[in-house]
């Protein structure tokens, strides 16, 4: 805090005590308003020498309301007086002179209630009031040059339900150090009018939007204004919890150190992105809330679909180091308060040393298939352990006996899964061609039948046609198909009215 000195002043024969210290500002104020007073009355003085009048005067540095007495409700009625407003001495602040403070604030609207966007007088006699009673009969010499005060921030909830309390707290400053006031008009027919504290608490008793107009001013006036939306929703929108699907089916076992797939599905009734957690004993794993996610408060005007649904479905893969039976839970939340879970036993078991047994099954062609000599086509299947040093692809042409056997590709590894062949233009055509796969034996020139399963072939028989055939084909089907159109088409007829 600034800090000043000063000595003892002679002036014109009169001897002011300036103390030789340092003065606080508070105490140099209060040493202005010493000095100001003895240069009022001096002016008396010299008034009543020279036979003049003494203008009168009076800071007025209090608020006065109803019921309120004394020295300072004397001088609101002199100053009233001067005014024309009212004549006699105030002795108290009745409704009476709250009638009067009114006419007074009215006649002075600009300066006194529209800064605070009013149109009628309040009665109450604060800061905005006494700014203008300083002006016209304050005693203070005109201060320096004021700046108005400046609103940083105003925070607040953008949403509540009817009745529900909501509030509002204003940071704003004085660039001169100053106290400050804040009023507020609410918006629906409500105000609250210099007070001192900048947070303010209202509710609203019917929904809608509704707009606050914040007003700050400094002890000349000055003011600054800001404004916000607050949107008042008639009853609570209640949140949907979400729904988890189907248990994942698992083994009746699984042995010890052995991943296990499993995928769970959800949904939710608001669009709600989803949260999971889930704990399989011996170990788990817990979702944050997404990041972008849809809100189920769709009365609020809120939508943010960029995530949507694509946390509607989680898999994990858990293992367990120890036979036991384990208890698996899992919950998905939608990170408004809703949530949903289900349990389920997995059994743990001490893996064993046998191998599962080979094993290979042709998934296409399967029966039913047309192949043209000299097309490109896939051939699929899969296997189980196979051994990767090979497996054989054969086609089998069973309507004669023996079979007639063309070896198609050998050496193929088994995880592959599919071979592209391109039919030899030199394939009879026929109706009774199966594919055969099995497992490579050295020196075999046809399918090798072991018992180890490791052999299969197509479950019915396909066909190898002529690219005419297949052509020819095509046509006839697309003309049984034209003729049944043609028909569907007359009956049609038929039925007009």
């Amino acid at each position: 805090m600034k800090k000043f000195i000063f000595s003892v002043v002679v002036v014109g024969g009169l001897v002011f005590n300036l103390p030789v210290q340092a003065l606080t500002v508070p105490e140099l104020q209060a040493l202005i308003a010493q000095l100001q007073a003895q240069i009022a009355d001096l002016q008396r003085q010299l008034a009543d020498a020279q036979g003049q009048e003494v203008a009168w005067c009076h800071d007025f540095n209090t608020n006065l309301r109803i019921g309120d007495t004394g020295a300072e409700v004397e001088a609101l009625g002199i100053a009233f007086g001067k005014e024309g407003i009212i004549k006699g001495d105030f002795t108290q602040f009745d409704e009476h002179v709250a009638s009067e403070v009114v006419g007074f604030q009215e006649k002075y609207k600009n300066e006194i209630l529209a800064p605070f966007g009013l149109s009628r007088g309040t009665g109450f006699v604060g800061r905005g009031t006494r700014a203008k009673l300083n002006q016209l009969y304050g005693c203070k010499a005109p201060a320096a040059q004021n700046n108005a005060p400046i609103i940083d921030s105003v925070t607040g909830p953008s949403s509540l339900l009817v009745n529900q309390d909501g509030t509002w707290i204003l940071k704003a400053r004085d660039p001169e150090g100053g106290s400050l006031q804040g009023s507020v008009d609410w918006g629906d027919g409500s105000f609250v009018l210099g007070q001192e504290a900048l947070n303010f608490t209202h509710r609203y008793s019917n929904s809608g939007v509704y707009t606050l107009r914040f007003t700050v001013a400094d002890n000349q006036n000055l003011i600054a204004k800001s404004s916000t939306a607050v949107n008042i929703v008639s009853t609570e929108v209640r949140n949907n919890p979400p729904r988890l699907g189907e248990k994942p089916t698992v083994p009746a076992s699984v042995p010890v150190n052995t991943l296990l797939p499993l995928k769970f599905t959800a949904s939710d009734p608001d669009g709600d992105e989803l949260s999971w957690s889930a704990d399989w004993g011996a170990g788990g794993i817990a979702d944050s809330c997404p990041e972008s996610k849809s809100y189920g408060y769709s009365s609020y005007g809120y939508s943010s679909y960029s995530n949507y649904k694509k946390s509607w479905t989680r898999e994990i893969a858990p293992q367990w180091s120890s036979p036991g039976i384990y208890t698996v839970t899992v919950t998905a939340s939608d990170c408004n308060g809703g949530s949903d879970f289900y349990s389920f036993k997995v059994q743990v078991v001490e893996s064993t040393s046998t191998p599962s047994i080979p094993s290979i099954t042709v998934l296409s062609p399967n029966g039913g298939e047309q192949w043209s000599r000299g097309g490109v086509y896939t051939i699929k299947w899969t296997s189980v352990n196979a051994d990767k040093t090979g497996i054989a692809l054969y086609l089998t042409d069973q309507s004669t006996s023996p079979w007639n056997i063309t070896e198609i590709a050998r050496n193929v590894d088994p995880n592959l899964g599919s071979y592209s062949w391109t039919v030899p233009s030199t394939i009879p055509e026929g109706t009774k061609y199966k594919i055969q796969i099995t497992g490579v034996v050295a020196g075999a020139v046809q399918p090798y039948r072991g018992t180890v399963g490791l052999s299969d072939e197509s479950d019915n028989y396909f066909s190898i046609v002529s690219p005419a055939s297949s052509l020819k084909n095509i046509e006839d089907q697309t003309a049984s198909i034209a003729d049944a159109i043609s028909k569907l088409l007359e009956s049609i007829k038929g039925f007009r009215p």
